[in-house]
């Protein structure tokens, strides 16, 4: 009778266990959150709301989540280029990206505040992509790419600028990461620069 009293005992407890394992995740599930259903609850009832004498709204789901993409470039692709085009196809409008890989060449840039504009820097050798940062954002319609890069050469030197163009040699892996906010940039006479404009 002991033996099954405690058995009986532990077996209250599973129970008594999964019963709040099973609340918790029901609660969870409810915080008005993508992908969680309170977040298609609260998706929903946003569309309600803006839909207007029978139009309905469609609330454009890939903008409330980060997404986050693995792009390789290949020998001979041009980054910037590429990654301007690739903005295009996804619609990216509001990225950050980290980039390592190598160059067989690359151009970097020197912004000089008095003519405005880029002093450029080739590098005309084989070098590692030691980090590339940046960000893509809209300038007038259209996604721009502002990323600083620095490059490691054979002799374990290292050059740092703004990343203008670079030609892959063997390959280069960038995350891309897509954020739920637009960003857009606009022109600072002053600077002579294109800016990232958090009021927008």
């Amino acid at each position: 009778r002991a033996g099954a009293d405690a058995a009986g005992s532990d077996m209250a407890q599973v129970l008594l266990l999964l019963a709040i394992v099973n609340l918790s995740i029901g609660i969870i599930n409810l915080l008005p959150l993508l992908p969680f259903d309170g977040g298609h609850i609260a998706v929903a009832v946003y569309e309600r709301v803006r839909s207007r004498r029978g139009r309905r709204h469609m609330a454009d789901v890939c903008r409330l989540l980060p997404l986050t993409y693995a792009v390789v470039f290949e020998s001979g692709e041009e980054v910037v280029a590429g990654l301007v085009r690739l903005a295009k196809e996804l619609n990216l409008t509001a990225s950050h990206l980290s980039a390592i890989g190598a160059f067989s060449e690359v151009v970097l840039g020197h912004f000089n505040l008095e003519k405005k504009d880029y002093k450029r820097i080739p590098v005309i050798e084989q070098v590692e992509a030691l980090s590339i940062l940046g960000d893509i954002a809209m300038k007038d319609g259209e996604p721009q790419l502002h990323a600083h890069a620095v490059v490691g050469k054979s002799d374990a030197t290292a050059l740092g600028g703004h990343l203008i163009s670079g030609t892959v040699r063997p390959t280069l892996e960038v995350i891309l990461t897509e954020s739920p906010s637009h960003l857009s940039r606009s022109f600072n006479p002053g600077i002579g620069l294109a800016l990232l404009d958090l009021d927008k």
